[in-house]
């Protein structure tokens, strides 16, 4: 049914751009006919985002197309869809592989029931820093697994287009202490699931544009569903009396907005086309951590002046958190070869980086 319902939208969005153009059925989104021998070819690709419309964030995945329209001198050109607009996230991997839109930007986490190694590549609650050298580092050293993660469902992974500087914890309960998560019904999502329910709260999961609601009736406690400056933008801090500092879960870069794409065609592109996408993916990176850590300053000051309480954990209690953090993780070791090489990075990470009481809590 879903592949069914994934064709369907592809020849719709098709004959309706094809129409919107006056074009025919045998004509490409490549158009190297009209130009001059050896100048670029004129390509233009569609792609649906992992922001709603309207956030910091989703202005950062429109920054990276704008750039890879600059270094092409406007010859490749990629229109981006919010979140939602034309097929659901659970129909991405599906909708990208029959070209209903040649890319999509996409957060690991929701293909992990694919493969489980996605989940701990997306952020991990055990993270103890925020800093962009240091994301960049750990990057580095497992993104070749996450490009094989993509391969087997058939997608080019290119790279990751948005490093956000962690998340914000918002309640109407308020939470000094470990033991105060007891009971507390928090939204959140990826492992961050695992660690609230870790710490004897009740967890569920919504997406982004209905927490607003359910804070201001009370179906939600609490939630972790984004930085200050998208928290201010959707109006969040009208419905919470708090923010509890640090972040429990998500205390460092968040790396989400991964780009992939329709194999035939990245195939298609130009080999000079294919490194563009590549240097935009490490430059948004910067351009995005540098932003957002800005903005969420910003609107951090704006929350607090406007009456929200700013609650901050002990060092002993969030140590305590970042503990159990990280012994959640022993649950992944052996769910897939992706799994346990991930986790073997990892601790090999957090050991040369002077964290290794909490690698001794992840080591099988």
């Amino acid at each position: 049914m879903k592949r069914k319902l994934a064709m369907v939208l592809a020849s719709a969005l098709v004959l309706s751009a094809l129409s919107a153009c006056g074009g025919s059925a045998g004509d490409s989104t490549a158009d190297t006919g009209g130009s001059a021998e050896g100048d670029s070819p004129k390509i233009t690709w569609r792609a649906q985002s992992v922001e709603t419309s309207g956030t910091e964030r989703q202005n950062c995945v429109e920054h990276f197309a704008q750039l890879v329209s600059d270094a092409t001198d406007g010859n490749f050109t990629i229109e981006v869809f919010s979140a939602g607009t034309l097929y659901g996230q659970e129909d991405l991997i599906e909708a990208v592989s029959n070209r209903v839109t040649e890319c999509a930007f996409t957060s690991n986490d929701y293909h992990s029931g694919i493969e489980p190694m996605l989940k701990l590549a997306a952020f991990r609650s055990s993270d103890l820093w925020n800093d962009y050298e240091l994301d960049e580092a750990f990057l580095a050293m497992y993104e070749p697994l996450v490009k094989e993660a993509y391969d087997a469902m058939g997608l080019v992974y290119v790279g990751n287009v948005l490093d956000l500087p962690g998340e914000c914890f918002m309640s109407n309960v308020k939470i000094e202490t470990v033991d105060d998560f007891q009971g507390v019904l928090i939204r959140s999502g990826g492992l961050g699931q695992e660690l609230y329910s870790a710490l004897g709260a009740s967890v569920v999961s919504m997406p982004m544009g209905d927490v607003y609601s359910a804070a201001k009736l009370g179906t939600i406690d609490a939630f972790e569903v984004g930085g200050y400056a998208d928290n201010y933008g959707n109006a969040l801090h009208e419905v919470c009396k708090y923010v509890i500092e640090p972040t429990p879960h998500s205390t460092s870069g968040v790396e989400v907005g991964n780009l992939v794409v329709n194999a035939e065609a990245y195939n298609e592109l130009p080999e000079e086309y294919k490194q563009v996408l590549a240097d935009c993916c490490k430059e948004n990176r910067a351009y995005t951590f540098d932003h957002l850590t800005e903005a969420a300053a910003e609107a951090r000051e704006v929350i607090l002046s406007g009456g929200v309480e700013c609650i901050t954990l002990s060092d002993e209690d969030f140590n305590t958190i970042k503990a159990i953090a990280a012994e959640t993780l022993q649950n992944y070791w052996g769910q897939s070869e992706l799994t346990d090489e991930f986790l073997t990075l990892y601790t090999q990470f957090l050991n040369d980086n002077g964290y290794s009481d909490v690698a001794a809590k992840i080591q099988k």
